[in-house]
């Protein structure tokens, strides 16, 4: 009982700390390209989400959550952000579970005290997109399907299947989870610890088998955007091909900072070699956690290798969970000298990795290009976006003045006449290393008998955290008018050089 209550007791803690660091500056940055996208969402109908979900990469059940969440609350950064929040605390209390079942409670706690300072964790709780959720469903899907091979009776194959269900509704690449699913089963079928995994063969793939079903709804749903993909005719056609320099950056991104993912996998590798020969349990539970990283890194680099490209390393976050706990494990058998020094290393390590993130610019500053573009325009000017698909982050805080109209092409939709009449345009231009066909014309129509200030880049109130996933940058010009010529030459006699980062 008295251990009972210290292990609830540092838990708590540890929920208490993971909750300060997804707090913590939650609406400092602004929202970036795809949290645009959310908040769009956000204010739409159920109706027009619908709609709109013919062409979107992601699956609904976050959308429609956010939808409902922002009604009552909101759409500010902080309200958007929230949620993510609560789902990172969540998987900081899952991986305890999950570890704690498939190990010990002393490495649940070293599971959620890793996963807890855990920035690159922490960074997707802090973002208004699905992976935060999509990180904490998988965790209890797999943490339920233990307890169900454990003892199958109708709670533990309700939880199983409604946290398997908010997964595969999280994300497109969750149906993956299932397939891990059935291999652990396999591994644990032989298991005295989980009887239910023997004696109800029939029964487990029956469940396996409506949980595949509850998916279908999903599927149909988003069928038209998986044949677009697979044609290369897909919104995700930004995906590169990976090749395998992509694993090692995998592994840096989860720790966000390169000495301290070098050190928690060489404290790894060390302690697997050392400590699975002698522990057949542990070889089982490795084995499980080796399972969850192949089904969510390597099966999607096999997918997009050989079908489509679908490999990002934030879709893999599961294996995160998986990579951490394994790290616990090797920590919770260390002798006590040994395993404090190295705990304070990596600890020291992940403050250094924070304080990158925290005080380090992560997200484009929209916020920013806003409020410059609004200090600049004046009635009658057109503000074009090079990148039609950053609209919808431009307009959440760009509020257009009076007289002032938003460009913003999509593909080979008709580019409006005003680019043509307007005697200023303000150019904004990000994401533009893969540009769009409508892009050479809009350029050649905002020049065209325009002259052009020097470009000034939008910076951010912070430096950009060099470990930091892509921070594309944001440049502003003004075009105006070309003058007469004795207007040109006039102008030419008494100009001065332009700074790039001054006012136009």
């Amino acid at each position: 009982m008295a251990n009972f209550l210290s292990v609830s007791r540092l838990l708590i803690v540890i929920l208490v700390l993971s909750a300060a660091l997804r707090l913590y500056g939650l609406a400092d940055e602004s929202l970036w390209l795809d949290e645009g996208f959310t908040a769009h969402r956000a204010t739409e109908s159920l109706r027009e989400l619908a709609i709109d979900f013919r062409h979107e990469t992601q699956t609904v059940l976050y959308y429609v959550g956010e939808l409902v969440w922002c009604a009552a609350f909101g759409t500010s950064e902080y309200a958007l952000r929230l949620p993510s929040a609560v789902f990172g605390v969540a998987a900081v209390w899952g991986v305890f579970l999950l570890a704690r079942e498939i190990f010990s409670a002393s490495v649940g706690l070293w599971a959620a005290l890793l996963l807890a300072v855990n920035p690159f964790a922490i960074f997707y709780s802090q973002e208004a997109r699905p992976y935060s959720l999509f990180l904490a469903a998988a965790i209890f899907s797999l943490y339920f399907l233990l307890r169900m091979l454990r003892r199958l009776d109708k709670r533990a194959i309700l939880l199983y299947l409604l946290a398997t269900s908010i997964a595969l509704y999280s994300h497109p690449l969750a149906p993956l989870l299932l397939l891990t699913h059935i291999v652990i089963w396999l591994i644990y079928r032989n298991d005295a610890e989980y009887p239910g995994a023997a004696h109800h063969v029939r029964q487990i793939l029956q469940i396996f088998l409506f949980a595949a079903l509850l998916y279908l709804p999903q599927f149909l749903f988003m069928f038209g955007t998986i044949v677009s993909k697979t044609q290369g005719t897909s919104r995700a056609g930004w995906i590169p091909v990976p090749d395998w320099n992509v694993f090692q950056q995998t592994a840096q991104q989860y720790f966000m900072y390169p000495v301290l993912a070098i050190f928690a996998f060489a404290v790894l590798a060390i302690g697997a070699v050392a400590y699975l020969r002698r522990d057949r349990r542990s070889r089982r539970a490795a084995l499980l956690l080796l399972t969850v990283v192949l089904a969510c890194v390597a099966a999607p680099w096999l997918i997009s290798v050989t079908v489509t490209p679908v490999y990002v390393v934030r879709y893999t976050l599961p294996a995160l969970a998986a990579v951490i706990i394994a790290l616990a494990w090797v920590f919770s058998r260390l002798p006590i000298a040994v395993r404090s020094l190295l705990v304070a290393i990596f600890l020291v390590l992940s403050g250094v990795a924070l304080n990158q993130y925290y005080f380090g610019l992560d997200k484009e500053p929209w916020r920013e290009t806003a409020q410059f573009v609004t200090e600049k325009a004046r009635p009658g000017d057109l503000v074009a976006l090079q990148a039609s698909y950053v609209r919808q982050v431009f307009t959440y805080y760009f509020h257009a003045p009076a007289g002032v109209q938003v460009c913003a092409p999509w593909l080979n939709t008709e580019i409006p006449e005003a680019v043509d009449s307007a005697s200023r345009i303000i150019l904004v231009q990000s994401y533009d290393t893969k540009p769009q066909p409508s892009t050479a014309e809009l350029l050649m129509r905002v020049r065209k008998n325009r002259t052009a200030t020097q470009p000034v880049e939008i910076v951010g109130r912070r430096p950009v955290n060099p470990w930091a996933a892509w921070v594309p940058p944001i440049r502003v010009t003004l075009f105006e008018r070309t003058p007469e010529p004795a207007a040109v030459i006039d102008k030419i006699e008494t100009a001065s050089t332009p700074d790039s980062h001054t006012s136009f």
